[in-house]
């Protein structure tokens, strides 16, 4: 995401609070190695109708595509004279 969180551990140079400061910088070592993973925040409904217009977007450019591409011209069809099977060429003789 775009965001940045900051933590500021605090911990004093006195003795007695020696547990309390070890405890401090223990959480804000495993505070530190989380790693978020940010997702927006939208209506399932909302999604699904943005797919679809990016989809149509995407069909509509197809087609524009495939009018704006020149014509070739078809070439005629040429059709294989049939070798005649040896049954059947004997049947006509």
């Amino acid at each position: 995401g775009n965001t940045k969180t900051v933590m500021c551990a605090c911990i004093g140079p006195v003795d007695y609070n020696y547990e309390e400061s070890l405890s401090t910088l223990r959480y804000a070592y495993r505070a530190k190695s989380i790693k978020n993973k940010p997702k927006i925040n939208e209506d399932p409904k909302d999604a699904m109708i943005r797919d679809f217009q990016d989809e149509i977007a995407r069909l509509r450019n197809q087609l524009q595509e495939r009018a704006n591409r020149p014509k070739e011209p078809k070439q005629p069809k040429v059709k294989a004279p049939k070798a005649p099977v040896e049954g059947q060429a004997q049947e006509a003789e």
